[in-house]
């Protein structure tokens, strides 16, 4: 055995040599080359670089982001905006067109939206405090009174539609249900129709909503006199030169200026 190993032993000897030249060569990093400030003329320090490397991957993520959110959103529907939106994006002379003609269309077609005569049967003040002691989601089915207005807000919500009127120093709303409408066809035509401004005369039964919201529950809904100007939105006010000029406008913005009169 010593033998044989003696014999082998020149040939083991070469064998790392032979593992060496058959071993694939090792990976030899590229050295990134740092550009030159333009500001400067020399160039960036590593740490700078480093930073104005993330900055820029991080921008270009950014873009990719807002190019797929384009893209996501020029694939879906468009939403068919609702008239009243349509009508409040306009200026105030668009508006004064629009209403006027859509007036005039309804007189050809023989709608009166300056009807003679309306009964209110109480005003809202005294509304407000007859029935002040109705319990939260109760309705008064059994009653059925009548008030008129001008409506200072309309908030649409699915089905139902939110009309607020003002008279007599005094708000109250409306809740406007089609469903419990004795016309639901003019009704819903009526509730189209209406915008803020407009004066209306409404039939219902007294209750309070579920969000203890005094209201009356509108069986009928009449159109008194349209407001074929656009009110200023309530919340922007009236500035003082307008105030001035336009007494009425005041008085409508800003009720608690009757008093003063």
């Amino acid at each position: 055995r010593q033998a044989a190993a003696l014999l082998l032993l020149p040939h083991l000897q070469h064998i790392p040599s032979l593992l060496a030249m058959s071993a694939p060569p090792p990976h030899e990093r590229v050295k990134e080359e740092i550009p030159i400030d333009p500001e400067t003329g020399k160039q960036y320090s590593k740490s700078k670089w480093k930073k104005i490397k993330k900055k820029r991957e991080k921008e270009e993520k950014n873009k990719l982001k807002a190019a797929e959110k384009a893209k996501r959103e020029a694939a879906k529907p468009k939403k068919k905006k609702k008239d009243d939106d349509e009508l409040e994006s306009l200026d105030p002379n668009q508006y004064y067109e629009i209403r006027t003609k859509k007036m005039e269309k309804l007189k050809a077609e023989g709608f009166n939206a300056y009807p003679h005569k309306f009964e209110a049967k109480m005003s809202i003040p005294y509304f407000i405090k007859k029935y002040e002691n109705v319990k939260p989601g109760e309705r008064l089915d059994q009653v059925s009174t009548s008030l008129a207005g001008r409506i200072t807000r309309k908030a649409p919500s699915g089905k139902l539609t939110f009309l607020f009127i003002e008279a007599d120093d005094a708000k109250i709303q409306i809740f406007a249900n089609a469903g419990a409408a004795k016309n639901k066809e003019e009704f819903e035509n009526i509730v189209r129709l209406v915008r803020r401004g407009d004066v209306v005369g409404v039939v219902g039964n007294p209750g309070r909503t579920k969000t203890k919201e005094l209201s009356i529950f509108a069986t009928e809904l009449k159109l008194l006199a349209p407001c074929l100007h656009m009110l200023p939105p309530p919340r922007v006010g009236l500035g003082a030169e307008i105030r001035f000029r336009k007494r009425y406008l005041d008085m409508i913005m800003n009720p608690a200026v009757k008093r003063t009169f």
